[in-house]
């Protein structure tokens, strides 16, 4: 399957194919990441550095506006009298900040020079796109024009990409394929942020990877258990080294 994917990409990008693909080994970190929901949504929300979502109580205040009216004009409003207001209980089906809403694995990427897209090109297939919710308290709103109450989700829409390398390639071909790959699109950016990982055995290239873009995550030696390493600003440029003009 590989081999017939690899004979569709076009040919000044077909040297940077991934050959990780026709490895097992690949394939078993993979399969394996893809599949543990709760390590994805543990590694997203230690990324975000966000915590859980705490309980609501009576006494749980909420933001509170009428529709109509500037978003800088707000006031509380308790948890037991929104309650009063709407019929309806505040209540979080679960106290995850990160909520997932779609998976896929090799996900096809494209790159076009132009902004119309009208000259894209398969470039490649990045291994994990997560699409996610990042949820945060809701605000209450008054709906003018009904006399109705109502909680406003507050949540922001996002994408994961993730490559995932069972063994280190060289930090050239690793480059190459990471540059492209962030200046391509799997067509999941319309309406989400997008960030971008690679996962790999060990972190000695956290330095490379952080610098251009991408945030590593590492595995353990049985493939099953994952941990986001530490971001690296070292082979960034410091103020200082750049010089005054």
């Amino acid at each position: 399957m590989a081999g017939n994917a690899r004979a569709k990409i076009d040919r000044q990008t077909m040297s940077m194919f991934d050959p990780e693909v026709d490895k097992p080994e690949h394939d078993a970190v993979l399969t394996t990441l893809f599949s543990a929901n709760k390590q994805l949504v543990d590694l997203l929300t230690e990324y975000h550095q966000v915590k859980a979502l705490e309980p609501f109580t009576a006494a749980s205040m909420f933001s509170f506006k009428d529709e109509w009216e500037s978003s800088k004009t707000t006031s509380q409003i308790t948890s037991a009298e929104a309650a009063k207001l709407t019929g309806k209980e505040a209540k979080w089906a679960t106290t995850s900040p990160i909520r997932l809403l779609n998976k896929a694995s090799e996900v096809i990427l494209h790159y076009s020079a132009d902004v119309t897209g009208r000259y894209s090109r398969i470039v490649g297939f990045i291994d994990i796109v997560v699409l996610y919710e990042l949820v945060s308290k809701p605000p209450m709103v008054k709906r003018t024009g009904k006399e109705t109450y109502e909680w406003v989700g507050f949540k922001s829409q996002h994408t994961a990409y993730i490559e995932v390398k069972g063994q280190w390639p060289t930090s050239g071909n690793l480059l190459r394929q990471l540059n492209l790959y962030r200046a391509s699109s799997g067509g999941t950016e319309t309406f989400a942020s997008r960030h971008d990982f690679v996962v790999g055995p060990d972190d000695s290239m956290n330095d490379l990877v952080c610098a251009h873009g991408y945030r590593l995550v590492t595995f353990d030696a049985t493939g099953t258990n994952f941990q986001l390493v530490p971001g690296s600003n070292k082979a960034m440029v410091s103020k200082r080294d750049r010089g005054q003009f």
